[in-house]
């Protein structure tokens, strides 16, 4: 069996930097990686047949199957020696039992924490046996941090063929044997119902009753003003269709009615007194609109605690946020471009069918607000929500974006509608 054992060729560990997840970068260099060992990857003349990966956070995201990976199964792991090795360790320290320097590193570990607690071996033992039997909530939490060092749970373990008669092989081989169970248990879509927008002449009205103070009084009269009312009408007679998975941006100048105009699309916002809207057609969609996680507590918790940890797995991988300092993090700790991927992760795990986003990567740098407008681009089209952007700075971004159509709204005047080539064509070139 050694003889062969370098035509297997191993991916230790992918590290994408956390700004530039959900890019699509993991499958790239993956790819890269299966070229270089197809073609120049060798051990003492013997070229790779296949590439293996295993790691624990296979059993919660799967990032390998869309790079030509099989999952073969689940390694063993030492839950079924692991109490034994140590019990027989403690009688011989200075006997043999295979794997020595990883068992003597489990071994001082318990040791170590044996000592601090000032209890005995046995007691340690004990300890590690409730981790095993049990599960990890029967430990304290000092006991957890320690034991998860010494004991390997079973992993999942993927396998590639890097060429076609290897690939021919492997397809034979798990065609004949009994269906494995799969690596990851979190199998979630994040589906909106279908959902259809329709409405026409919207148009949206502000009214302000003119206070009769000295001051009112010395510009009216300055300037020759009649009435008591003053009137301006923000948002005139824009009709909207839209359908699952379409992107409607919503562009302006500063005034020009693009926040109004988003909250006349919720159902459960009451507009402004001030306001009235009128419009042909009812709204029947739930809508929802990036706010701030908890920031009290990690978000992972924060997600996990509403909507199952296994769903806040899946959703925060969904948007590119799946690095584990990230997921034990408050909110405010997050890099701006971090909480704006919280917050789409959060909409993934509601239900609403119609996203609004108003200000839409405002205060984000022209790399990250591309990323994230990428990510969010993706997401509604998988999941088939509708989403209206709003936002004054979008040019570093709309790239990424690309949206089904743009709205173009312009104060005191009708608004304009176009597909995202004309808007780009036609005013971003002006702009440029």
């Amino acid at each position: 069996m050694k003889d062969y054992l370098n035509t297997i060729v191993r991916i230790g560990r992918i590290v994408i930097s956390p700004e530039l997840r959900g890019l699509g970068l993991t499958r790239r260099i993956i790819k890269a990686a299966k070229n270089f060992s197809a073609e120049r990857w060798h051990i003492g003349g013997m070229r790779p047949i296949f590439m293996e990966i295993s790691a624990e956070m296979l059993s919660h995201i799967d990032f390998v199957t869309s790079s030509g990976f099989k999952f073969i199964g689940r390694t063993e792991g030492n839950i079924t020696r692991v109490l034994k090795d140590m019990q027989s360790m403690a009688r011989d320290p200075s006997g043999d039992f295979g794997m020595m320097s990883l068992q003597r590193k489990y071994f001082r570990a318990l040791e170590d924490y044996c000592k601090t607690l000032q209890i005995s071996f046995e007691e340690g033992l004990e300890a590690l046996k409730r981790k095993i039997e049990l599960n990890q909530d029967a430990l304290t939490t000092g006991e957890w941090a320690v034991l998860r060092s010494v004991i390997r749970n079973p992993i999942p373990y993927f396998l590639c063929p890097l060429d076609d008669y290897t690939a021919t092989y492997m397809r034979a081989a798990l065609k004949s044997r009994p269906k494995a169970e799969t690596a990851t248990t979190n199998q979630f879509e994040f589906s909106a119902r279908s959902t259809q927008i329709n409405i026409d002449a919207l148009s949206i009205r502000a009214a302000y009753r003119v206070p009769e103070t000295r001051s009112t009084k010395i510009i009216m009269d300055a300037f020759g003003l009649k009435g008591d009312t003053v009137y301006a009408d923000i948002v005139q007679n824009v009709s909207v269709k839209a359908s699952n998975g379409n992107i409607i941006f919503v562009v302006g100048t500063s005034g020009s009615g693009k926040s109004v105009f988003l909250n006349a699309l919720d159902p459960e916002k009451t507009l402004d007194g001030n306001l009235t809207v009128k419009r042909a057609g009812s709204l029947t969609h739930s809508a929802g609109w990036l706010r701030p996680l908890r920031d009290d507590i990690p978000i992972f918790e924060a997600l996990a605690e509403k909507f199952t940890p296994e769903k806040a797995f899946v959703a925060l991988s969904r948007v590119g946020l799946s690095e584990a300092l990230a997921f034990i993090k408050p909110f405010w700790m997050l890099s701006r471009g971090q909480q704006y991927r919280a917050m789409i992760a959060e909409l993934l795990l509601r239900d609403e069918e119609v996203w609004l986003l108003d200000e839409f990567c405002s205060d984000l740098d022209p790399i990250t607000a591309k990323i994230v407008a990428h990510n969010l681009r993706k997401q509604v089209i998988a999941t088939g929500r509708i989403a209206f952007i709003a936002a004054a700075n979008h040019t570093h971004y709309l790239d990424a974006l690309r949206p089904t159509k743009v709205l173009m709204l312009r104060s005191g005047d009708e608004p304009a509608w176009l597909s995202y080539k004309e808007y780009q064509n036609e005013f971003l070139d002006q702009v440029g």
